[in-house]
C-alpha cells in the first residue's frame, strides 16, 4: 500500500525521501566500484606473489646447474694438474669463474637470507671454488711435479669438491623449506581473501535490493500516476491537471509539465500571427518578380544581338536561354538547347556550385576544349533572377602556343631525368661490381680447387649468374652512355634464349611464347648487352599490347641471303648474308599514323607514367649502329611484327676475336690494394693459388707506407681506383716517385676519369674492370710482367 504525501511544497518529509534515495543509490554505485577495485587489486596482488614465487624457484635450477658443472669442472682440474701442461689451467679458470657467476645469481634470490646459515653456505662454496681455481693454476704451472705431489694435489681438490657438494645439498634443502613456507602463506592468504569477497558481495546484493524497494515506493508509482493523467488529458481534450503528491522531485516534475503545456498554447497563437505576416511578404515578392522578368526580357534582347556565345542557366545547370552565337557553337537550335544541362553540353567543364554562384552573385572562369577549339568561359551570378549568365570567347590560338611550350618543357624534363639516371648509373655500377667481385672470385677458386667428382655444376651456375649480373651492369652503363661498347662475335640464339628466360617470369599466364629459332644461323658482330636490350624492349612492348586479352608472342630466328633485288626493300643494306629476327604479337596493333612516328624520340602511345617514348628510338639507334635494319608491320586489332636484319660475322672477325682461356701462373711478389676487405681476401687467395707471393692492404695510405718500408720487395702493384683518402691513380703517382718504372695494374668497377683509352697516360700498365675474372686477371698480370721482363733484358 502506497504511503500518503501532502501537497504542501515545503513538506520536509518528501524532501528527506528524495535525498535518501539519492544517497542510497550513490552508496550502491560507490560500493560496487569499491568492491570491483577490491577484487581486482586483490587478485592482481596474488598474481604478482605467484609470479614472484615462480621466479624464486629458478634458484633450484641454478643450484642444479652448479652441481652438474662442479662435477665436470673437478675432472678438468684434475686433468690440468696431472697433465703438466700450463695452458690447460686457462679453461679451468674460465669454467670456475662461470660457476661463480651462477653463485651470484643464487645470492640475488629472494629466498636466500644472507644473514643466516644460507648466506654462510654460499660464501663457503665460493671460497672453496676460488681455492680450487688458485690451487689448480698453481699446480699446473709448476713444472716437474712428482707423481706423489700430483696425487696429493688431486686429493686436495677432491676434498674441496666434497665440501662444495655437501654445502650445495644443504643449501638446496634450506631453500626448499623457505619456498614451501612462502607458498603455504600465499595459499592461506588466497583462501581468506576469497571468503572476504563472498561476504562483501552478499552485503552489496542486500544493499541493492533495499535501494530498489525504496525507489519503487517513492518514485516509480508516483511517475505512473503522472503518466496516466497526461494520457487522459490527451484522450478527452480537457485541461491537463497533474497529481501533486509524492516526493518533492515528482511534484516539481508535474509543475514543469503543466507549465510546458501552457507555453505551447501561447506559441501556437504567436505562430498564427507570423504566418499572416509572411503572406503579406509573399505578395510583395510577386510584384518584385514581375519587375525582374521585365528586366530579363531586356537582357535577352541584348544577348540575341551579341556576337559572343551567351547562355543563361538556372541553379540546377539547365539552359534557360541561348543566343544565336551559342546555337552556332553547340550546333543546336534554341528549342534543342532549352532545358539541356550545361555540363552535358560542355563535357570538359569542371563541376562547380552553381546554386551558390547564383545566390551570391559570384563570378568564376574556366578554360575548356570544345571540339578542336578552346574557349574562356565566364560565369556571372545574377541573384535577382536566381540564374547565371555564361559568356565565352575563343582562345584557341593562345592555347596552341601554351601547349607547344608545355611540350618543350616536358621533353626538357625527360632529358634532365635521363641525365640524372646516367649520373647515378656510374655509382651503381661501381658498388655492384664490388659486390660481384668476391662472389665471382670465390666461385672460380672453389671450382678450380674442386675435384672432378665434386658438385661442380652448382658452382658453374653461380659463375654463370655472376656473368649475367656483370652484363647487366654493362647494360646500365650503356644506357647512361658511360659504358664502353664492345662488339664481338655472338650467337644470337643464346641472347634470345636468355632474354626470353628472364621475360617469362614477368609475363601474364594468358600470353604464350612460341620460339622458332634456328641455332645454325651463325654469329653476328655485336655488343651482347645492347642486343639483349633490343630483344627485351621489343618483347616487353609486345606483352603490353596483349596484357588485357592475352595472345601469342612469337620469336623467329633464321639466316637469309639478300641479293641485289631483295636488298632494294632495305636501301640501307647491301647484298649479303644476314641474321633475320622477327618478334610478333597478336595484340591491338597500330594505326598508320602511329607506325610513321614509332621510332621518334619521346613518342609514346602508353599512358602517363608507363613509358618515356625512348625505348624504340634506342632500339632503332642500336640496330643502325650495328649496320643492320629494322622494319615494323602492323594492323589495328591484328597485331604487330618487328623485323630485324643484322649482317653475319665474317670469318676474319671470328678469328680476330678468339681469346685464349689459359690461366697462366707466376712467382712474382704482388701488393694488392682495395678498400673492400672481402675483395682483398678473395684476391689474396686467388693470386696465391696462381703461385704469386701476395700482400694485401685495405687502405691506400697503409699500402704506400708498406711500399716505402721496402720499395724493392714488390714486383707489381694491383690497386683499386675509387678509395678514400687516396685514389688508385694518386697512389700510382706516389709509388712512381719512390720507384720509377714500377708496373701498376688498376682495377675499377667504374671510373669517369680513367678509361681503356687513357689509362697509360696515368702511368698505369693495364686496366682490369670489375668484377675480377680469374682468367682475365691472370693473363693481364702475366702480360704485364713478361713485358717488364723483356724491357729489363733488352
Amino acid at each position: 500500500m502506497l504511503p500518503h504525501f501532502r501537497k504542501q511544497s515545503g513538506d520536509k518529509t518528501n524532501l528527506r525521501i528524495g535525498h535518501s534515495i539519492t544517497i542510497l543509490v550513490t552508496v550502491c554505485v560507490l560500493g560496487g566500484i569499491a568492491l570491483a577495485l577490491f577484487v581486482g587489486l586483490g587478485y592482481r596482488e596474488f598474481d604478482i606473489r605467484t609470479t614472484d614465487l615462480t621466479e624464486e624457484s629458478r634458484v633450484f635450477f641454478v643450484l642444479d646447474e652448479v652441481a652438474s658443472d662442479i662435477e665436470r669442472w673437478v675432472v678438468a682440474c684434475e686433468v690440468a694438474i696431472g697433465s703438466d701442461v700450463p695452458d690447460l689451467a686457462t679453461p679451468v679458470e674460465l669454467q670456475g669463474e662461470h660457476i661463480r657467476n651462477w653463485l651470484l645469481e643464487v645470492r640475488k634470490s629472494a629466498l636466500l637470507n644472507p644473514n643466516s646459515r644460507q648466506g654462510e653456505l654460499v660464501e663457503l662454496i665460493d671460497r672453496q671454488i676460488q681455492f680450487m681455481i688458485d690451487f689448480t693454476i698453481e699446480s699446473a704451472v709448476r713444472a716437474g711435479a712428482t707423481p706423489k705431489n700430483i696425487r696429493t694435489a688431486i686429493s686436495q681438490i677432491d676434498t674441496s669438491a666434497a665440501i662444495v657438494r655437501s654445502s650445495i645439498r644443504e643449501l638446496t634443502d634450506s631453500l626448499h623449506s623457505a619456498y614451501d613456507i612462502r607458498s603455504a602463506e600465499v595459499t592461506i592468504s588466497r583462501d581468506t581473501f576469497d571468503r572476504a569477497i563472498f561476504l562483501a558481495a552478499t552485503i552489496y546484493i542486500m544493499l541493492v535490493l533495499i535501494v530498489w524497494n525504496r525507489t519503487a515506493l517513492t518514485t516509480i508509482y508516483p511517475l505512473k500516476k503522472l503518466t496516466t493523467a497526461a494520457q487522459e488529458s490527451l484522450e478527452k481534450g480537457s485541461h491537463f491537471d497533474p497529481p501533486h503528491e509524492g516526493p518533492r522531485e515528482i511534484i516539481d516534475l508535474s509543475n514543469t509539465v503543466e507549465s510546458f503545456v501552457n507555453e505551447l498554447e501561447d506559441r501556437v497563437q504567436q505562430r498564427t500571427l507570423e504566418l499572416q505576416a509572411q503572406k503579406a511578404d509573399l505578395e510583395r515578392h510577386i510584384a518584385e518578380r514581375r519587375r525582374l522578368e521585365r528586366r530579363a526580357r531586356s537582357m535577352a534582347l541584348f544577348a540575341q544581338l551579341s556576337p559572343a556565345p551567351i547562355l543563361r542557366i538556372n541553379s540546377a545547370g539547365n539552359v534557360l536561354m541561348a543566343n544565336p552565337a551559342a546555337e552556332e557553337l553547340f550546333e543546336h537550335d534554341q528549342l534543342e538547347l532549352l532545358g539541356a544541362n550545361v555540363f552535358d553540353l560542355i563535357p570538359d567543364l569542371e563541376i562547380f556550385d552553381i546554386s551558390t554562384l547564383s545566390k551570391e552573385g559570384l563570378i568564376t572562369e574556366q578554360k575548356v576544349k570544345f571540339g578542336n577549339r578552346y574557349f574562356q568561359l565566364i560565369f556571372t551570378g545574377v541573384p535577382e533572377m536566381r540564374s547565371i549568365h555564361m559568356y565565352s570567347h575563343d582562345i584557341s590560338d593562345s592555347v596552341a602556343v601554351e601547349v607547344e611550350k608545355q611540350s618543350l618543357e616536358t621533353q626538357l624534363r625527360r632529358a634532365q631525368r635521363l641525365e640524372t639516371i646516367g649520373t647515378l648509373a656510374g655509382g651503381i655500377a661501381h658498388d655492384f661490381n664490388n659486390i660481384l667481385t668476391p662472389i665471382l672470385g670465390y666461385s672460380e677458386i672453389a671450382l678450380q680447387n674442386m675435384s672432378e667428382n665434386g658438385r661442380r655444376e652448382e658452382i658453374e651456375h653461380v659463375i654463370q649468374a655472376a656473368y649475367r649480373a656483370k652484363d647487366l651492369v654493362k647494360q646500365i652503363l650503356t644506357f647512361s652512355r658511360q659504358g664502353e661498347e664492345e662488339q664481338k662475335p655472338i650467337e644470337l640464339y643464346l641472347i634470345i634464349k636468355e632474354a626470353l628466360k628472364l621475360l617469362r617470369a614477368s609475363l601474364s599466364k594468358s600470353i604464350e611464347i612460341h620460339e622458332n629459332i634456328d641455332k645454325r644461323t651463325g654469329a653476328v658482330l655485336a655488343d651482347p648487352s645492347q642486343i639483349h636490350q633490343v630483344i627485351m624492349n621489343l618483347c616487353t612492348n609486345a606483352s603490353h599490347a596483349m596484357r588485357e586479352r592475352g595472345g601469342i608472342l612469337e620469336v623467329t630466328l633464321k639466316a637469309i641471303t639478300l641479293d641485289a633485288d631483295a636488298s632494294k626493300a632495305y636501301p640501307q643494306l647491301s647484298a649479303g648474308d644476314y641474321s633475320y629476327l622477327t618478334i610478333s604479337d597478336t595484340g591491338h596493333g597500330m594505326s598508320e599514323n602511329t607506325i610513321e612516328r614509332i621510332f621518334e624520340p619521346f613518342f609514346t602511345t602508353k599512358a602517363v607514367g608507363e613509358g618515356t617514348g625512348l625505348g624504340l628510338s634506342v632500339v632503332h639507334g642500336i640496330i643502325t649502329k650495328h649496320r643492320g635494319a629494322i622494319h615494323v608491320a602492323s594492323k589495328e586489332n591484328e597485331g604487330t611484327t618487328f623485323e630485324i636484319l643484322l649482317p653475319l660475322a665474317r670469318t676474319s672477325d671470328l678469328q680476330l676475336k678468339t681469346v685464349s682461356s689459359e690461366v697462366p701462373h707466376g712467382t712474382e711478389s704482388i701488393l694488392f690494394v682495395d678498400d673492400e676487405e672481402q675483395i682483398v681476401k678473395m684476391a689474396l687467395q686467388m693470386l696465391k693459388g696462381l703461385g704469386y707471393a701476395v700482400s694485401g692492404r685495405t687502405s691506400s695510405v697503409e699500402a704506400l707506407e708498406a711500399f716505402k718500408a721496402d720499395p724493392q720487395r714488390f714486383d707489381l702493384v694491383i690497386t683499386d681506383q675509387n678509395m678514400p683518402h687516396m685514389t688508385g691513380s694518386e697512389l700510382t703517382r706516389e709509388l712512381h716517385r719512390i720507384r720509377k718504372g714500377l708496373p701498376v695494374i688498376l682495377t675499377t668497377g667504374f671510373s669517369e676519369t680513367i678509361t681503356s683509352d687513357n689509362y697509360r697516360s696515368w702511368g698505369i700498365s693495364a686496366l682490369i674492370m670489375k668484377p675480377i675474372v680469374m682468367a682475365e686477371a691472370a693473363q693481364t698480370i702475366r702480360r704485364v710482367m713478361d713485358l717488364v721482363a723483356s724491357d729489363t733484358y733488352a
